[in-house]
């Protein structure tokens, strides 16, 4: 679907620019455990990295309990130790991402944006 293009005349307060064409795909995944999640993401990023996909939105639902932790994780953060979390049903999971321990819970909706990123820093 064509979308008409706007002129570019001046007014006085500004001046009128063109609209940016962006194509995003955007996935439900439904329920879906932590582990699967992120295989998928990494999938997605490979494919994003290689243009063989536009920029995704990946949308979780629920999954079973889960505590996430980053790079920047220290021992102390799960202060009750990993057996209490196994008898309560909650995994833990190392991940080599940025961030400390982030909790993802049942009723929780997450969300996840692969896209194309110049530079990281900028």
């Amino acid at each position: 679907m064509d979308v008409p293009r706007p002129s570019l005349k001046r007014t006085r307060r500004s001046t009128i620019k063109p609209c940016l064409r962006l194509e995003i795909w955007v996935c439900e995944l439904g329920t879906i455990d932590y582990r699967s999640a992120l295989a998928l993401q990494q999938r997605l990023r490979a494919a994003r990295q290689e243009e063989l996909v536009p920029d995704t939105a990946a949308v979780a639902r629920a999954r079973p309990a889960v505590y996430t932790r980053g790079r920047r994780s220290t021992p102390g953060e799960l202060t009750m130790g990993a057996a209490w979390y196994a008898e309560r049903g909650i995994e833990i999971i190392d991940t080599d991402r940025g961030g400390k321990v982030t909790y993802h819970g049942p009723g929780q909706l997450v969300g996840y944006s692969i896209v194309r990123v110049d530079d990281v820093v900028a």
